[in-house]
């Protein structure tokens, strides 16, 4: 049990607990909860009130007049390495009124991962991934707030019950701002030699060496080399926090793997794990018919006036299948049409599904590789992009479909599929759309690997588009009669023409942003695929950590 005062732990038989004892004392309903997590409950509990600090018991009759008490909970769950663990989280939702200022967590973007992967190759550093225990145990509060003990724990002073009430002076799980509050105090820990990335605010650059790291909550990724890593780590330790070092095969559901490709080292991003566990769970593990695309040629999902099929289950799918979109471009496209009928997902959503789900199961080891092709000395001739739209693709909304892949040093490095925000009337109108859209994303891409020093400015980036109005309208000073209705869009982009990008030709066959804008036939699909995603099988793994 734990005595209130002293950081130690005393060891009770599990069917003591029965009894009102002095400490805590689980009740009599939760025999089962009691016997599994009785030893990572007593853990939580030491860890909150004694260790951290964050919570003071005072008598329900000391707190002030018209104070709201907010109720909170002991939350279970099993790990896949089967250890239990257990955590202690206010109800945040009864905490209203708090800014979104307050509220809002910033969090590590994909780019920034992708650029510590690709800086880690050009200055040969080592990656490491690490994990912070109880961050969000970490950092102060102005706020003076009132909350309960978590069912089913009571609290007995020498045997006999008291209604006691927490105080809550520190950070706690469930807040609203308790994100916030951990990221503010982890940024403050380490300002002194990190500073924060103008691109990404959980990229931290080092003031000292050429390391760097990412933070994605209480994850993390760090580029250094040994002294780097012994000096990063020391860090933690004098500002308190508890870590430990990580495997890069499940960062954040990735697998990151250190590949040798032509004798020269790289990294091959792949989420290979979950999509196993996922396909478990679904029951497309095996003995399943293989699926050579995850779209039927020419196939347009729309509602119809038929019963929905099983919502739960198909937004449960969606969700699974949607988190590897981090690592798998090639199925961005149905992922956007699966995701426009989920409220009411008829046959044929169904039917896609399971498709998407066989052509999964058959596709498994499909990652993204990262090398140094283009060599140590990168310009902007190694960045480039290529753009693609569908004109009115949505038969509800005819939106067109816009899609766009960014390639570094001839790797890929970030994909986008998404439907446009207008309704054009024209293949020019969506073409020219889909051009400003990719230069924005080309800004913020050629940005954080231009301050990581990946970068420099030089020759333009090429632009690839296969529509010819398009390309005439970047070369235009004016626009015609015809196109003068989507001048904002064009005019964007042509104040970059000419000093960053250039807006190429390219023949319809060999844009394979194609397969971001509609379903393909199955030759067609693949051989697009294959020029932007990498098949583990021919890859030499040299490192799995």
């Amino acid at each position: 049990m734990v005595i209130p005062g002293e950081a130690s732990v005393h060891e009770y038989d599990v069917d003591d607990l029965s009894f009102p004892t002095h400490g805590y004392l689980l009740s009599k309903s939760d025999t089962k909860w009691r016997k599994i997590f009785y030893q990572s409950i007593i853990k939580e509990l030491t860890n909150v009130l004694l260790d951290h600090k964050v919570i003071k018991l005072i008598s329900r009759s000391q707190v002030p007049k018209g104070a709201k008490i907010i109720n909170s909970m002991l939350v279970f769950d099993i790990k896949r390495n089967g250890k239990t663990k257990t955590r202690w989280v206010a109800g945040g939702h009864q905490m209203t009124g708090m800014p979104m200022s307050d509220r809002y967590s910033p969090t590590a973007n994909h780019l920034a991962h992708m650029a510590a992967l690709r800086y880690a190759l050009k200055h040969d550093l080592q990656v490491l991934s690490f994990d912070v225990t109880g961050a969000f145990l970490l950092g102060s509060n102005e706020e003076t707030i009132y909350m309960s003990l978590p069912v089913p724990i009571q609290w007995y002073q020498n045997g006999v019950y008291e209604d006691v009430v927490c105080v809550c002076y520190g950070n706690l799980y469930g807040r609203p701002d308790a994100g916030n509050i951990w990221y503010n105090h982890y940024k403050k820990t380490g300002e002194l030699e990190w500073k924060v990335s103008e691109t990404d605010p959980c990229l931290f650059i080092s003031k000292v060496d050429k390391s760097i790291h990412t933070i994605h909550v209480d994850d993390g990724l760090l580029v250094a080399d040994q002294a780097g890593q012994e000096r990063f780590f020391q860090m933690l330790k004098r500002a308190g926090f508890s870590f430990e070092i990580t495997t890069l095969q499940d960062y954040l559901g990735m697998n990151i793997r250190k590949v040798e490709v032509d004798g020269e080292p790289g990294y091959f991003v792949s989420q290979e794990e979950y999509l196993n566990k996922i396909l478990k769970k679904y029951g497309y593990d095996s003995g399943i018919k293989p699926a050579p695309s995850p779209m039927r040629e020419g196939m347009k999902i729309f509602p119809t006036l038929e019963e929905p099929q099983d919502v739960t289950k198909f937004r449960s799918m969606l969700n699974s299948a949607s988190f590897l979109r981090k690592t798998r471009f090639d199925i961005l496209f149905v992922l956007k049409e699966l995701a426009q009928v989920q409220n009411r997902p008829n046959s044929f959503a169904w039917n896609t599904m399971h498709r998407l789900f066989r052509y999964l199961a058959t596709s498994r080891d499909l990652g993204i590789l990262i090398t140094n092709k283009g060599g140590a000395n990168s310009n902007n001739e190694f960045l480039m992009a290529k753009c693609d739209a569908s004109n009115n693709s949505c038969p509800v909304t005819h939106r067109s479909t816009g899609g766009a892949l960014i390639y570094f040093s001839q790797c890929i490095f970030t994909a986008e599929c998404k439907n446009q925000t207008l309704i054009t009337d024209s293949s020019c109108y969506a073409e020219v759309y889909e051009v400003a859209r990719t230069v924005k994303l080309l800004i913020a891409v050629a940005k954080i690997l231009k301050e990581l020093g990946l970068y420099k400015e030089g020759k333009l980036i090429p632009v690839y588009c296969d529509n010819q109005a398009a390309l005439d309208i970047s070369i235009k000073s004016n626009m015609s009669k015809r196109s003068r209705h989507f001048e904002l869009y064009a005019t964007f982009f042509k104040q970059y023409v000419g000093r960053f990008i250039e807006v190429v030709k390219v023949d319809t066959k060999e844009n394979e942003a194609d397969i971001l804008t509609k379903a393909l036939s199955p030759a067609t699909f693949i051989a697009h695929r294959d020029k932007f995603m990498t098949s583990k099988s021919k890859l030499k793994i040299i490192d799995t950590q």
